[in-house]
């Protein structure tokens, strides 16, 4: 079980340069809906706040209204990929608080 967190390291970096990649293309192609989301960027403008705007947009499949052919695959594969991080991180973290009871 502890191979989960070494396994989701080159996702968890292809999530962040996808997030980077879709925060620079929705400034130049949709600067409203950017804008709407409260600018939000990777490192220097990440609240809680821009980080819950982007992924409802993200999660509530909003960009399939934009009709964006090039949003609809960075959107689609981002969408994959927070599911595929979240449920084996979720996975391993049930597991470590299990077993940190079990341990007392």
């Amino acid at each position: 079980m502890e191979i989960i967190p070494i396994i989701l390291i080159l996702p968890i970096f292809y999530w962040v340069v996808s997030c980077m990649e879709l925060f620079d293309y929705l400034e130049k192609k949709h600067a409203k809906i950017y804008s709407d989301m409260g600018k939000p960027s990777v490192f220097f403008n990440s609240t809680p706040a821009n980080n819950s705007s982007f992924l409802k947009f993200l999660l509530r499949r909003k960009w399939e209204k934009l009709n964006d052919v090039y949003l609809e695959r960075l959107c689609s594969r981002m969408f994959l990929l927070f599911w595929g991080i979240s449920i084996p991180f979720g996975v391993f973290l049930i597991y470590f608080i299990v077993d940190a009871f079990n341990a007392i």
